[in-house]
C-alpha cells in the first residue's frame, strides 16, 4: 500500500503552494511600459518625465511612484500632483503602466518655467478703480488692488482704498476652499473716516472681522463671524 502523507502536511502544503506562487508573481521586477501624463499644459511632457525621473523602460523601484510624486511636488510647478500605478495585464505583474495627473500652478510659462517672484506679483495683480457720486455727501473715489491666487487657489489678498466724503483703507483675506464640503475664510483690518455733513462731524471707525462658512448635508450652510470696531468723532469747524 502507498504511505499516507499525515493530515497536517497535506494541509501546510496546500497553503504554502498558493503563496510560493505568488511570491514567485510578485519577485518579478518590474518594468515601466508606458506613462501616462494628464493635466499638463503648458509644461511638455518631456519635462514632466524629467523631474518624476521616471523613463519607458526602466525598472521600478519598490518607493519609486512616491518618490516621482515628491519631485514633482517640490518643483513648484504644479498645484496638484497624483502618481499611480497599473498593471497593464493580469497575467504579466511585470509590465506596468504609470499615471501622471497633475494640475499647473497659475502663471506657469510656456515650456513649464515659473516666472520671478515680481512677474508673479503682476500676474497675480487685479485692479479695480471706482468713481462714486452720493447727493449731500459728495464724491467718493478710490479703487481695489486684489492679488489673485497667492494663498493657493482660491486665496486672495485685497486692498482697498478711497478719498473724499469717505475715505477709507485696509487689507482682506478671503481663502475658499475646494473641498467637497466646502468651505471659506474672510476677515481683514479696515479704518475708515465718513464725513457727515449734516452735523459737520467725521466718524472714525477702525474694525477687525473674520467669517467662516461651511456647507453641511449639501443643502445647509453654516457660518460664524467675530468682529471689533472702535468708533470716534471729531468736528470739521
Amino acid at each position: 500500500m502507498p504511505r499516507r502523507r499525515p493530515p497536517f502536511l497535506a494541509a501546510a502544503m496546500l497553503v504554502a503552494l498558493p503563496l510560493a506562487a505568488a511570491w514567485a508573481q510578485t519577485a518579478v521586477p518590474e518594468v515601466v511600459a508606458e506613462i501616462r501624463i494628464h493635466g499638463n499644459y503648458r509644461t511638455p511632457d518631456d519635462e514632466v518625465l524629467r523631474i518624476a525621473g521616471i523613463t519607458v523602460g526602466s525598472p521600478l523601484g519598490a518607493n519609486a511612484v512616491e518618490a516621482a510624486a515628491d519631485r514633482l511636488r517640490r518643483s513648484g510647478r504644479f498645484e496638484s500632483v497624483d502618481v499611480r500605478k497599473r498593471y497593464r495585464s493580469l497575467d504579466e505583474a511585470s509590465q506596468v503602466a504609470i499615471i501622471i495627473a497633475v494640475t499647473e500652478r497659475p502663471g506657469v510659462e510656456k515650456g513649464g518655467e515659473m516666472p520671478g517672484p515680481m512677474k508673479r506679483v503682476r500676474n497675480a495683480l487685479m485692479a479695480s478703480p471706482s468713481l462714486e457720486y452720493v447727493d449731500g455727501y459728495g464724491f467718493i473715489a478710490g479703487g481695489r488692488l486684489s492679488f489673485v491666487n497667492v494663498l493657493g487657489k482660491g486665496g486672495h489678498i485685497a486692498a482697498p482704498l478711497t478719498f473724499g466724503s469717505t475715505r477709507q483703507a485696509g487689507i482682506e483675506l478671503d481663502k475658499t476652499f475646494a473641498t467637497a464640503r466646502g468651505g471659506r475664510l474672510h476677515g481683514g483690518y479696515r479704518i475708515i473716516s465718513r464725513e457727515n455733513p449734516g452735523y459737520d462731524i467725521r466718524d472714525l471707525r477702525s474694525e477687525f472681522w473674520a467669517e467662516g462658512s461651511r456647507r453641511f448635508a449639501r443643502v445647509l450652510n453654516a457660518s460664524t463671524w467675530a468682529g471689533w470696531a472702535d468708533v470716534s468723532r471729531r468736528s470739521l469747524q
